[in-house]
């Protein structure tokens, strides 16, 4: 959706919307199901590895510059899911932490995409 869309969508999406499904994650399954969580724990945290590394992979093909942030945004919030699902302050820290940068860093090179040939 990100590659054909305006470019306040982008930003949108890229800063604020691909965050609330993690956001959703620390503050309402983390809390309300903790046994679920820690149950599912190895096979969250094999997904988020996985993803990460094969959005990774895409990443690094893409011709288009539009495509390729958006498979590497895609691809950081895999290291957001494994911080989760360490259960682990430091990993808790670490994943808010790099919610923040990732909102920044790909809400401002998203306008560098359209600028770019």
């Amino acid at each position: 959706m990100r590659t054909w869309s305006a470019l306040g969508g982008s930003i949108m999406l890229a800063s604020v919307m691909l965050k609330m499904g993690t956001y959703g994650i620390l503050h309402f399954c983390l809390p309300l199901f903790p046994s679920a969580a820690r149950a599912c724990a190895p096979w969250d945290r094999g997904a988020g590895y996985h993803r990460n590394h094969l959005r990774r992979a895409v990443a690094m093909v893409q011709p288009n510059l539009k495509k390729l942030v958006a498979y590497s945004s895609v691809s950081h919030l895999g290291f957001v899911v494994l911080g989760i699902f360490s259960f682990r302050q430091e990993g808790l820290d670490g994943a808010v932490y790099q919610m923040l940068n990732h909102g920044i860093s790909t809400g401002a090179a998203v306008p560098d995409c359209r600028v770019a040939p």
